[in-house]
C-alpha cells in the first residue's frame, strides 16, 4: 500500500488547484464587477428619481398660482367655472405625481441602502459625465478576452483543456 502519492501525481494535483484557483479568482472578480454596476444603476435611478421630481414640484407651483387667480378671472369672465374644474383637476394630479415620486425616491434610496447601507443617506454627487465614451470601439473589442464574465470561461477552458473538471460546476 502506498502511503504517500509519487511526485507526478502530486505535480498533477498541484496544476489541478492552481487551475481551479484561476478559475475562482475570475468568478470573484466577475461579481465584483457585477456589484459594482448594480451600484451604479442604483446610484443612477435614485439620482434621476430626484432630478424628475424638481419639475413636478415647480409645476404644482405654477397651477397653484393659477387656482390663486381663477375666482378673479372668472368673475372678469375670462375663464368659465368648467376651466377652473379642470385646472383644479389638474392640480391635484400634479400633486399625485409629487407624491408618487417621493415613493419613487425613497424606494431608490432603499435599492441604493441595500448595497451601501448607511452611506445611500449621503446627499448624491453629481452625475457622471455620460455625453463622452472614453473608450474607442476598437479598444473594447481588443480587450475583450479581459471582460470578467469572458475570464471566467476562458479559466474554467483553460482547466478543461488539462483534462480536469471542476469540482463546482
Amino acid at each position: 500500500m502506498q502511503d504517500f502519492p509519487n511526485a507526478e501525481k502530486r505535480k498533477l494535483r498541484g496544476e489541478r488547484a492552481a487551475r481551479e484557483r484561476d478559475v475562482e479568482a475570475a468568478n470573484l472578480a466577475a461579481q465584483r464587477t457585477g456589484v459594482q454596476r448594480e451600484i451604479a444603476l442604483a446610484w443612477l435611478e435614485l439620482y434621476f428619481a430626484q432630478q424628475m421630481r424638481t419639475p413636478l414640484v415647480e409645476l404644482v407651483g405654477e397651477l397653484q398660482l393659477q387656482l390663486d387667480t381663477v375666482s378673479a378671472a372668472i368673475a372678469a369672465g375670462r375663464q368659465t367655472t368648467g376651466d377652473a374644474l379642470a385646472l383644479r383637476g389638474a392640480a391635484v394630479v400634479a400633486q399625485d405625481r409629487v407624491i408618487e415620486q417621493d415613493r419613487s425616491i425613497e424606494r431608490a434610496r432603499y435599492a441604493l441602502a441595500a448595497w451601501l447601507r448607511e452611506e445611500a443617506s449621503r446627499p448624491l454627487a453629481g452625475p457622471p459625465d455620460t455625453a463622452r465614451f472614453y473608450h474607442p470601439p476598437t479598444a473594447l473589442l481588443a480587450n475583450l478576452h479581459e471582460h470578467p464574465d469572458q475570464r471566467v470561461y476562458a479559466e474554467r477552458e483553460a482547466l478543461d483543456a488539462r483534462g480536469f473538471r471542476p469540482t463546482d460546476p
